[in-house]
C-alpha cells in the first residue's frame, strides 16, 4: 500500500479496535441518527490512519428515514483512538413515491442474485464481486443497488481493490457503476453500460 492510498479488506464481522470503539461512540453520542454496520471497508494511511464503514442510517427525527453512508473514521500517530472525521451519503431513501427503498442485505436473496449474474454475464477487465444488497428504487422499471468489492484483471499478483455502488435496471437493461472507496485517488471511477 502506497501512502494515501485505500487498502480495501471488508470484513462483515470485525474491524480495528480503535474502529469500533469509536463506532460505539458514534452510536451513542450523534443525536438524531443511528447507525449499524454493514461492512468494514478498509483503511488508509494518511495524518495517522484512516478507516472506511459501510453502514445503514436511520434518522430518527421525522420519519425514520434511512440511508446508505461511508463512516470515516481518523486515528493519529501514536493514539490509541480513532475520531469520525466524515459521513457521506452513499444512498438516500428520499420520497416515499420514486424514492429508494433501503433496506440492506449481506446474505443477497436468489432472485436478486440472478440479476446480478444477467448484468455482469460477459462482463471483462474487472472482477465484480457483490458485498450486500442496498434496496431498490421504482422508476421506469426497478433498479437495484449493490456495493460491490472491484478487482481489476491484471497480471499483477496483489491487483488493486476498489468499493463501487452498483446500479442494475432490468427493465432498461442497463448499468452504473460509481466508486465509493478507490484504491488509487477516491472518486474516480464511474462508467455505464447496456447488455
Amino acid at each position: 500500500m502506497s501512502f494515501g492510498n485505500w487498502e480495501v479488506n471488508v470484513s462483515f464481522d470485525s474491524m480495528p479496535q480503535p474502529v469500533a470503539s469509536a463506532m460505539s461512540e458514534v452510536q451513542t453520542n450523534l443525536i438524531g441518527a443511528e447507525y449499524d454496520m454493514i461492512a468494514y471497508l478498509g483503511k488508509q494511511v494518511a495524518n495517522g490512519t484512516n478507516y472506511a464503514v459501510l453502514a445503514k442510517q436511520v434518522l430518527t427525527t421525522g420519519r425514520d428515514t434511512q440511508n446508505i453512508v461511508l463512516l470515516k473514521f481518523n486515528q493519529k500517530p501514536q493514539s490509541t483512538e480513532a475520531n469520525l472525521v466524515g459521513i457521506e451519503h452513499i444512498l438516500d431513501e428520499g420520497a416515499p413515491f420514486g424514492g429508494i427503498s433501503v433496506n440492506p442485505q449481506v446474505d443477497i436473496p436468489t432472485e436478486i442474485q440472478k440479476i446480478w449474474f444477467a448484468a455482469f454475464e460477459g462482463f471483462v477487465g474487472s472482477k465484480l464481486t457483490p458485498i450486500a444488497h442496498l434496496g431498490s428504487q421504482v422508476t421506469r422499471g426497478v433498479t437495484q443497488y449493490f456495493i460491490a468489492e472491484a478487482t481489476a484483471v491484471t497480471a499483477d499478483e496483489n491487483p488493486k481493490k476498489d468499493v463501487v455502488l452498483v446500479a442494475i435496471n432490468t427493465l432498461t437493461e442497463s448499468c452504473k457503476i460509481v466508486s465509493i472507496l478507490d484504491s488509487y485517488a477516491e472518486n474516480t471511477l464511474g462508467y455505464a453500460f447496456t447488455w
